[in-house]
């Protein structure tokens, strides 16, 4: 049995890979610890695998949690939900994976955790998981980037 997506799932964290005071602040933290060497690191990559693991509440990348936790979202939060923002965030998920020539909602919610989409897809899940909704602008915002 799933645990409760609560446990899964922090909807209370603010994504930092695309910020760019946290992006200056670790890149001064890398060069403090890291005096004698040239940092030549993708910091907003960095950030932005740091921010998946905490979204997610793991310590290291592991698969099978974060798929389980994406089926429990879905199956939980959107699958039977028919709200109209919901109805309009399928559509999204559907837009999703048709990037990979696929109909499949899951998978498509899957994608929306990939770099590009990190922010705004965690920021609409964050909001369905707390109010069982998103807001319009929340889902605008994610749709440009479509």
């Amino acid at each position: 049995m799933n645990e409760p997506v609560e446990k899964q799932y922090n909807a209370r964290y603010v994504c930092k890979y695309k910020n760019n005071d946290e992006i200056n602040n670790y890149k001064q933290l890398m060069k403090t610890k890291n005096t004698d060497i040239d940092i030549d690191i993708d910091i907003e990559s960095e950030l932005y695998r740091l921010d998946l693991l905490k979204i997610f509440q793991i310590d290291n990348y592991n698969d099978n949690n974060i798929t389980s936790t994406i089926d429990n979202i879905y199956n939980n939060f959107i699958e039977n939900n028919q709200n109209t923002s919901i109805k309009r965030f399928r559509k999204i998920l559907n837009k999703a994976s048709q990037l990979f020539m696929s109909t499949d909602e899951k998978f498509g919610l899957t994608i929306l955790y990939s770099y590009e989409y990190l922010d705004s897809a965690h920021k609409c899940i964050c909001e369905l998981i707390q109010t069982n909704t998103i807001d319009e602008n929340t889902l605008d915002t994610l749709e440009k980037e479509f």
